[in-house]
């Protein structure tokens, strides 16, 4: 089910983040490192969002019917 992959992909998001930020705010050498990390792991929780509406495209396409998975 695309919904609920995509709330899994949301709650990864928000556990990394979090990590990151942690890690940052204990460590500002690190900022080089956890600053590319943060964009990737935004990136990826954006790519699971299109993913989703690409499925929404694809049920109205089939179906005739709006359908909002994420």
């Amino acid at each position: 089910n695309v919904t609920k992959h995509d709330y899994e992909i949301d709650s990864l998001y928000v556990k990394v983040r979090d990590s990151l930020m942690k890690m940052t705010a204990e460590n500002m050498s690190l900022m080089d490192q956890t600053i590319p990390m943060l964009m990737v792991n935004r990136h990826l929780e954006r790519i699971g969002d299109h993913i989703c509406n690409i499925c929404e495209s694809i049920v109205y396409m089939i179906e005739g019917k709006r359908e909002h998975l994420n």
